[in-house]
């Protein structure tokens, strides 16, 4: 089955005159939830966050709760350290369809084979005036 994978960096900025400084830190606490995009309807709780490495996180949605049509954001809600306030960091996020196009496709519902043909075809318009 297939997930749908977000990712998200958690760093310190430190200012200098060379330049600004970014290190990878891992939060005192982190938990996620995904809304559609403007209306904040609830669509997901996410009950697993995985650490990749330090400061680097991801979370798997289940693919069943999302459309193609909506947008949606998943809210980070962050505490940096014991002693900080709670940051809520936002990535939005809209799945396409994929266009399969000029290949062959074999589904099988019930244990019966259905063998489909997908073809292209162009169509040229002249126009005269």
């Amino acid at each position: 089955m297939a997930v749908i994978r977000l990712y998200r960096k958690f760093y310190r900025i430190e200012y200098n005159l060379s330049g600004n400084t970014y290190n990878l830190i891992n939060p005192t606490s982190l938990s996620a939830a995904v809304y559609i995009k403007d209306t904040s309807d609830l669509i997901e709780t996410v009950t697993n966050i995985n650490k990749v490495s330090d400061g680097i996180y991801y979370v798997d949605l289940i693919p069943n709760y999302y459309s193609y049509s909506d947008t949606y954001d998943l809210k980070w809600t962050v505490k940096y350290s014991i002693n900080a306030p709670f940051k809520i960091l936002i990535t939005s996020f809209k799945l396409n369809p994929i266009n399969i196009a000029g290949s062959e496709i074999c589904i099988e519902l019930e244990n019966q084979a259905i063998d489909t043909n997908v073809e292209t075809q162009t169509i040229n318009i002249n126009i005269e005036s």
